[in-house]
C-alpha cells in the first residue's frame, strides 16, 4: 500500500544539532509533492513546540505547530487525561513548563504539598540544586514517577552525543531507589496517538528514526512499517527495520522513484523473484523480475557505478544490507550485485539502482552475467590476474559485452597478487581489440570482498564500492538504458578522479556537423577534425594525461587550473587515407596505473582479425608490461 503519513524522527534522522542533514528538505518536498502527511515524532522534550517551528523555518521548511508531537506533549496530554487539574511536579526546561502550562497542565517546579505526580524530561538545565528537588519529592511524597522517554543519548554535531531524558532518569533512580515508567517512543501508544490524530490506518504509516531500541521498536510494537537510517545513534546495518537506508536522502529517493514509476505500492525489496533453476553444473540461477523500463532518476547525464560486488552469499564479508548501506554512502547511482556462482533472490531497498548478476566462476576464469530483462551482458573478469586469469583461449570475441580493464587496485598489496600489471595488461588488451575494429565496452569493478575496517597486505585504504568506478551516460536512469549504454560504450572508467569532457566535429571545411559526441561514440564518416575540451580533478599531482590516436599516445599539457580542476584544449585530424580510426583519452599516474580511462571514440568501420581470446593474447608482448 502507498504510504500517506510518514512519522519522522528529528535528532539523528532530519537534523544533528543546528544542521539540517543533507536530503532532509528534499524528503519533505518529495512527501508533499505526494500530498503525503509529514509527522515530526521526537523524544526531545527540552524545546516547546513553538521552538520547532522556528527552527524548522530557519531551514526554510514551513511547518506548523500542529505537525510536532514530542514526547513531552504526548506526556502532557496522558498526565492531563489521567490526573485533570492536579499539581503535576516536573523536571524540565523552562521551554517544556511554558509548554505544559499552554496546554492546561498544572505544573509546579518546587517542593509543596499537593504533588499528584513527578514528570521527568531531558532537561539541558539541569543543575545539582533541580537534581537534589526532584529527589526529594521523590522521596518525601512517594507519587507515581513519570519520564517523557528511555532514550540514554541525544545526537549533536560533529558525532557528539549528549544524555538524554534516560540517562538523567536513571541517575535519579540510583539516588532514590525507584524506577520511572516511561511514556514516549519505544512505547506504541505514542505512535497509536499520531495515527488516531491523522486518521491513518497502520498499513499506510511509516515511521522513520535513527534508534532501533526507541523509534523501530515503537513503530514494530505498533504495527507500522519502520525505516532506519544511518545519520544518528545506529551506525551499522541492522536487521531489525522493515527498511535501512543510509539517510533520509535515499528514502527521498526511493519516493520520488515510486512517484515516476506511478507505482501505489512501497516497496520494501529491489527485485521480486520470479524463478529459480540449477544447471548441470549446479550453479544456482534465479532471474529477478526487474522491469526494464522502471525509472530511478529522471535527468540525462553520466551516472556512477559498480558492475563487480560480493556479499555473503558467496565469499564477501559484508551481508547483502550492510553491502547496500557502503554503497549509499560511497553515493553509488547504481550497481551490480555480483556473487559467485548465485544470484540473489532479492535484495534490501535502496536508493540506487542495483542489477541482478553473478560472476560465473570456473577453473577456466571468471566472467559476469548482468541481467536486464531478457538480455544478458557477459563481462570478462580481471584476466590476466594470477591464478584467476582466464585460460580458455577459445572464447570466441564476439560473444563478449564488456572487458574488466581495472579491478580492484586494492589487491596489489596482498603479496601474492600482482594487481597493478594484471590491470596494466587488461587495459592493453582493450586497445588491442579497439584497434582491431572490435566494440566491446571496456568496464571497472571494485570486486570487493572485503569489510570497510579490513585490508588486503599493508594497503593504506580497504577495498570499497565504486574504486574504481565505472560512469555509464543514460537519458534517465533504468535498466533498459544502462543496458543502452553498455552496448553504446558510453561508458567510461575512474579511479580517484572526477572527468569532464566536450568535443565537436568539423568537417575539412571548417564547417562544424551538428551533433553531440559522448565517449564509446562512431564519429560521423565527413569528420575530418575533432575538437576537444577536457578536465579533470585528481589529487594525483603528476597525473598524465593523453590520448591515443590509432594507438600512438599524445600527452595533453595542462593549460588552465581552477577549483581543482585541471583544462586540456586540443584539436584530432584524421587521415583521409584511413578507413578506420580509434581515439581513446586517458590518464595514469607515474607508474602507469589507470585513473582514467574512455572507451574510444570510432571512425570507419574495420572487420575484426582477431577472433579468440588466445588470437588476442598472443598479439600482446605481455612479458614487456612491467
Amino acid at each position: 500500500m502507498k504510504k500517506r503519513l510518514f512519522i519522522m524522527d528529528i535528532d539523528g534522522t532530519l537534523a544533528l544539532g543546528k544542521q539540517l542533514i543533507d536530503g532532509a528538505a528534499e524528503l519533505i518536498e518529495e512527501i508533499h509533492r505526494q500530498h503525503g502527511i509529514c509527522c515530526y515524532f521526537t523524544n526531545n522534550s527540552s524545546r516547546g513546540v513553538a521552538e520547532y517551528v522556528d527552527k524548522f523555518q530557519n531551514w526554510g521548511i514551513r511547518v506548523s505547530e500542529e505537525e510536532f508531537v514530542t514526547a513531552g506533549t504526548f506526556a502532557i496530554s496522558v498526565l492531563k487525561k489521567q490526573y485533570g487539574d492536579q499539581k503535576i511536579f516536573v523536571f524540565g526546561t523552562r521551554a517544556f513548563l511554558w509548554e505544559c502550562r499552554r496546554m492546561g497542565l498544572n505544573v509546579t517546579e518546587r517542593e509543596e504539598t499537593g504533588i499528584a505526580a513527578v514528570l521527568t524530561t531531558y532537561n539541558r538545565e539541569l543543575t545539582y540544586e533541580t537534581q537534589t528537588t526532584v529527589c526529594r519529592v521523590l522521596q518525601k511524597y512517594k507519587v507515581p514517577w513519570y519520564a517523557t522517554n528511555e532514550d540514554l543519548c541525544c545526537p549533536y554535531e560533529d558525532g557528539i552525543m549528549l544524555p538524554d531524558c534516560g540517562a538523567i532518569s536513571y541517575m535519579i533512580s540510583l539516588a532514590v531507589n525507584r524506577k520511572p515508567q516511561f511514556l514516549g517512543k519505544p512505547h506504541p501508544e505514542m505512535a497509536e496517538y499520531v495515527l488516531e490524530k491523522y486518521d491513518c490506518t497502520r498499513e499506510e504509516a511509516l515511521l522513520v528514526g535513527d534508534r532501533c531500541y526507541t523509534d523501530i521498536a515503537c513503530g514494530q510494537q505498533a504495527g507500522i512499517a519502520t525505516c532506519l537510517v544511518l545519520t544518528g545513534e545506529e551506525k551499522n546495518a541492522r536487521n531489525k527495520a522493515d527498511i535501512c537506508l543510509n539517510s533520509v536522502k535515499d528514502l527521498a529517493k526511493i519516493l520520488k522513484r515510486q512517484r515516476l514509476n506511478n507505482s501505489e505500492e512501497f516497496p520494501t525489496h529491489n527485485w521480486i523473484q520470479q524463478s529459480a533453476t540449477e544447471n548441470k553444473e549446479g550453479i544456482q540461477e534465479i532471474y529477478e523480475g526487474l522491469q526494464q523500463e522502471q525509472i530511478f532518476a529522471e535527468e540525462s547525464r553520466w551516472y556512477r557505478g559498480d558492475l563487480h560486488i560480493h556479499t555473503t552469499m558467496s565469499d564477501g564479508h559484508d551481508t547483502p544490507r550492510e553491502m547496500k548501506i557502503r554503497a549509499e554512502k560511497e553515493d553509488l547511482d547504481f550497481y551490480a550485485v555480483t556473487d559467485h556462482n548465485v544470484w540473489q533472490k532479492k535484495w534490501p531497498l535502496t536508493s540506487c539502482m542495483v542489477l541482478p548478476g553473478m560472476e560465473m566462476t570456473q577453473e577456466i576464469g571468471h566472467a559476469n552475467r548482468i541481467k536486464v530483462g531478457n538480455h544478458e551482458i557477459f563481462s570478462l573478469n580481471h584476466p590476466f590476474l594470477d591464478q584467476w586469469s582466464w585460460k580458455w583461449m577459445d572464447l570466441k570475441l564476439s560473444k563478449l559485452t564488456c572487458l574488466e580493464v581495472d579491478n580492484n587496485p586494492t589487491f596489489e598489496h596482498d603479496a601474492n597478487q600482482h594487481a597493478e600489471k594484471a590491470n596494466k595488461k587488461a587495459v592493453a588488451l582493450s586497445d588491442l581489440l579497439w584497434a582491431d575494429g572490435h566494440r566491446i565496452c571496456a568496464v571497472g569493478g571494485s570486486d570487493v570482498h572485503l569489510k570497510e575496517t579490513e585490508h588486503y597486505g599493508d594497503a593504506a585504504v580497504s577495498p570499497k564500492p565504486g574504486d574504481p568506478s565505472t560512469w555509464c551516460y543514460m537519458e534517465e536512469m533504468t535498466p533498459a538504458q544502462f543496458l543502452k549504454s553498455i552496448q553504446a560504450c558510453h561508458v567510461y572508467v575512474t579511479r580517484n578522479c572526477e572527468v569532464q569532457f566536450f568535443c565537436e566535429c568539423y568537417k575539412a571545411s571548417g564547417e562544424r556537423i551538428p551533433g553531440a559526441y559522448r565517449f564509446g561514440d562512431r564519429l560521423p564518416d565527413q569528420c575530418a577534425i575533432m575538437g576537444f575540451e577536457l578536465k579533470i580533478k585528481t589529487r594525483e599531482r603528476n597525473a598524465q594525461v593523453f590520448y591515443l590516436n590509432d594507438g600512438e599516445k599524445m600527452v595533453l599539457l595542462e593549460e588552465v587550473r581552477k577549483d581543482g580542476w585541471r583544462q586540456y584544449n586540443g584539436t584530432i585530424t584524421f587521415s583521409a587515407q584511413e578507413t578506420y580510426h580509434w581515439i581513446r583519452f586517458g590518464a595514469e599516474t607515474r607508474k602507469g596505473i589507470l585513473l582514467f580511462y574512455a572507451n574510444p571514440f570510432t571512425r570507419g568501420e574495420k572487420k575484426p582479425e582477431l577472433l579468440t581470446f588466445g588470437d588476442a593474447s598472443s598479439h600482446l608482448d605481455l612479458h614487456q608490461i612491467q
